[in-house]
């Protein structure tokens, strides 16, 4: 939901493609993992791009040898890489939710840019809105 050129919101088999296309780029040549940042409220708002995601997962979800991880997932997979025969025998990870008291933090000033961004998190509100350099926002 950042890049700046993006097919039209309405258009569902546009998203489609654009989804698929920037996969391939990874799946058909080096393998390297490919991330897909979205937030939910992007979703809400732009029910052509979930459903075009709906789509691209579904397609993911048929394929033999790729897989929806997580980051930490990646990056144990990237420490102890194991072929694709093996891992799909590996059981399914389970989680058990932590509950927090979520503390609606804002206006937060940023340093990167002149914008006020608010967040909750399940700790003490930063000083200012985290950023490079600053992830913890003191």
């Amino acid at each position: 939901d950042s890049c700046p050129i993006v097919p039209p919101f309405s258009d569902e088999d546009a998203w489609y493609r654009f989804i698929v296309t920037n996969f391939e780029r990874h799946y058909l040549n080096n393998r390297a993992p490919f991330g897909f940042y979205i937030h939910e409220w992007y979703l809400a708002v732009n029910p052509a791009v979930k459903r075009a995601l709906i789509r691209f997962l579904d397609l993911v979800n048929n394929l033999n040898d790729a897989f929806m991880v997580n980051s930490h997932e990646v990056i144990e997979w990237m420490r102890n890489p194991v072929p694709v025969d093996e891992y799909v025998q590996q059981p399914c990870r389970t989680f058990t939710p932590t509950l927090c008291s979520a503390n609606s933090c804002g206006p937060l000033a940023s340093e990167h840019n002149e914008v006020d961004y608010w967040m909750q998190i399940c700790n003490v509100c930063p000083r200012v809105y985290p950023w490079i350099n600053n992830h913890l926002g003191i």
